[in-house]
């Protein structure tokens, strides 16, 4: 039988468990079976295909993530125009700030709504990700809404499919409707331009209706939806 289940050493390493992703529909109970017998605890499975679903769900999978990919042309905006509040994040240290808003910027992932998780993962995997987005390992550029010298908005900027890619954005959940993340938006715009990129997009969850809502209003449109499921073995 075709072994159809990656390892994924990451994931793995930094959870404490070892853990996998299902790359092809195949003879699935026979894989996840042979995944148990192999010390396998959690499996991945991304599925475009609708009519895979009600065959995950009898595999014992449970749907964690309606992904959501949008997508727009960057348009051409000018720098100063922009507001002085927005800033590029240049220290090298997570404050408790950023911090926070990296967690109010995770309230729908997977990590955290699906309640299998019970070692803090998702607390681990965004202070980490905010980590290395500052120290520039996976991002270009973090901007920051700093006021009376409080952050109280996110945007990390990176490069992803040869795109400028949104990876966290967050605004502090006591000044949201205040345009900051428009203007964060529009920060990421400039910022996006100066590294050569053409279009920039964003992931999010569906089930964050308010993110989804605000990705359209500022021009995006969607460009894919990806289920996530998880088997817990």
């Amino acid at each position: 039988m075709e072994n159809v289940i990656e390892y994924l050493e990451w994931d793995s390493n930094f959870f404490g468990y070892k853990i996998g992703e299902l790359k092809k529909y195949n003879d699935l109970e026979e894989q996840l079976k042979k995944a148990k017998d192999e010390k396998y605890v959690l499996i991945y499975a991304k599925n475009q295909e609708a009519k895979r679903h009600d065959d995950y769900l009898k595999a014992g999978g449970k749907l964690v993530d309606e992904k959501v990919t949008f997508l727009q042309i960057i348009p051409q905006l000018d720098m100063f125009q922009l507001d002085n509040n927005i800033k590029l994040y240049q220290k090298q240290d997570v404050s408790k700030e950023l911090l926070s808003l990296a967690l109010q910027s995770g309230v729908y992932s997977r990590f955290k709504t699906d309640t299998n998780f019970k070692n803090q993962e998702f607390e681990k995997l965004y202070a980490i990700w905010i980590e290395n987005s500052i120290k520039k390992m996976i991002a270009k550029e973090v901007i920051v809404f700093e006021l009376e010298e409080k952050i109280i908005g996110l945007l990390t900027l990176g490069i992803k499919n040869n795109r400028s890619d949104i990876g966290i954005l967050a605004v502090d959940g006591q000044s949201r409707g205040l345009g900051i993340g428009k203007k964060l938006m529009e920060r990421a715009f400039i910022e996006s331009q100066k590294l050569a990129q053409t279009s920039i997009q964003v992931v999010t969850q569906k089930s964050n209706i308010e993110a989804c809502y605000f990705y359209e209003k500022q021009g995006f449109q969607i460009e894919k939806i990806e289920n996530i499921y998880h088997f817990w073995l």
